[in-house]
């Protein structure tokens, strides 16, 4: 499934028990569960609740602010892919037991991975 993120920069993130990235146009992606995040010069998997790796990813996710989306797509599995320009990414899979991620945008779009990797999404109202 394509989320229509493409286009779309990254205006900001804030860090808690979960990373909240706000897009350009209204988006926003929280993610709740492990997440990679690589670079061209660096690779990281990051545990937002335990912080784990957070050090490492917030300079690299400082460097995205501003750079635009190129793809961002939910695989079958319930796994999260965004693709930046110049070739950044960021995935977030599933988790066994909770949701692991939400994208929510304008008009009332929502995709949730739940448990397991099941993915459900609402249309914009």
């Amino acid at each position: 499934m394509e989320i229509a993120l493409a286009g779309c920069t990254l205006d900001s993130f804030e860090w808690g028990f979960s990373v909240n990235l706000a897009f350009s146009a209204g988006w926003e992606v929280r993610i709740e569960g492990r997440f990679g995040l690589r670079t061209p010069h660096a690779g990281v998997m990051v545990d937002p609740a335990t912080y784990y790796g957070r050090e490492i990813a917030s300079p690299a996710l400082a460097a995205l602010v501003g750079r635009a989306v190129e793809a961002a797509e939910v695989s079958r599995s319930g796994l999260l892919a965004i693709t930046f320009d110049r070739g950044p990414a960021l995935t977030v899979g599933p988790d066994d037991e909770y949701e692991s991620w939400t994208v929510a945008g304008p008009g009332g779009v929502k995709v949730i991975c739940g448990p397991g990797g099941e993915v459900t999404s609402w249309p914009a109202g």
